[in-house]
């Protein structure tokens, strides 16, 4: 997993990838970094909503696709006020 953030924490960029299949076991949740605490991110493809919060300590689950050297993108930006 690599983890790109703006300077000023507006966006951030995840790219991950599963090497090997893990026979039916879950991914753990992906813990993010850098973001503003209080913020709230938008998921770009989505439009999902996340808690700066949530994706700090708890982490985001990743839908990888089945089989070796599945990957996914996901680009958050931050929620304006207002």
């Amino acid at each position: 997993m690599v983890q790109y953030t703006a300077p000023d924490a507006a966006e951030t960029l995840l790219l991950a990838w599963r090497r090997t299949s893990r026979h039916g076991s879950p991914q753990p949740p992906v813990r993010l970094r850098g973001l503003t605490p209080q913020s709230r991110y938008r998921d770009a493809r989505t439009g999902a909503v996340h808690h700066a919060a949530v994706l700090t300590e708890y982490g985001m689950h990743l839908d990888l696709p089945p089989g070796d050297w599945s990957s996914a993108a996901v680009h958050l930006i931050r929620e304006t006020e207002g």
